[in-house]
């Protein structure tokens, strides 16, 4: 049985959206009827009002055909990065922005609209026979105590046992892919213009994957939320499970 506090994430950033279109709607109606009711309409309210209504009919198409995307009922391989486009710079600022106006944390609505994105991504990216894949994480899955500072290359680490970092860099030898390390957003693009990868896979917390995968919103890019039991920016932990899973899957199709 799915747990249900894993059910209604995933669902958030859907709902945030479509409430977000609806209330833009009502505001539209609200607009309508009060010019009805006016004895002399101008030229200029007219026109502001059909560019209203314009604008709106194209998000509530594009919004559909996202959830059409992201459901797997249409195909994406080829209009994937556009979508990717209007999901990032459109309907994500309208679910933060309505989240905000909720009071729902913020964090929630990230990790839903990155569940979301994945969604699109499995369902869209289209990959060639010998695609180029890069792993990028975060420095902070290092053990904090470790004599060896591992910046950039990951082949620099003794693979001790006390973090993460051992056995991302076995599956990056045994998948035969590239694993970057970054300590910061500008060491992350660097590394991102360097590999020029077909597909990323990037390792984060909320802020900084949300950033991340809308920066690099033309990579095809699957976000996996690092685990922080110990806070923030400080021996944090990831699935490698998943990233193994999630390499076999790729490397598959």
């Amino acid at each position: 049985m799915p747990d249900r506090q894993n059910v209604k994430t995933d669902r958030l950033f859907p709902v945030l959206v479509s409430a977000g279109l609806i209330i833009l709607t009502g505001i539209f109606l609200l607009l309508r009827f009060r010019l009805a009711a006016r004895l002399f309409i101008s030229a200029i309210d007219q026109a502001a009002l059909l560019a209203f209504l314009a604008i709106l009919l194209l998000l509530w198409l594009g919004w559909l055909f996202l959830t059409g995307l992201a459901g797997g009922v249409l195909s994406a391989r080829y209009v994937y990065t556009s979508a990717k486009w209007l999901l990032f710079f459109v309907f994500y600022p309208l679910a933060i922005s309505l989240a905000w106006l909720l009071r729902v944390k913020k964090e929630q609505a990230q990790t839903s609209f990155l569940l979301f994105q994945n969604r699109l991504f499995l369902h869209g990216v289209k990959l060639d026979a010998s695609p180029r894949l890069l792993l990028l994480l975060p420095h902070c899955l290092q053990f904090h105590d470790c004599r060896i500072r591992i910046t950039r290359d990951i082949n620099d680490c003794e693979q001790c046992g006390k973090c993460s970092i051992g056995e991302l860099k076995k599956l990056g030898q045994d998948y035969q892919i590239a694993v970057g390390i970054a300590n910061g957003g500008t060491l992350a693009r660097k590394i991102v213009h360097d590999a020029n990868p077909d597909v990323i896979i990037a390792v984060a917390c909320h802020r900084d994957l949300t950033d991340g995968v809308r920066e690099s919103w033309k990579y095809p890019v699957y976000a996996i939320l690092n685990e922080r039991p110990h806070g923030p920016c400080f021996d944090t932990q990831v699935n490698t499970d998943i990233i193994s899973d999630l390499l076999q899957n790729l490397i598959r199709r």
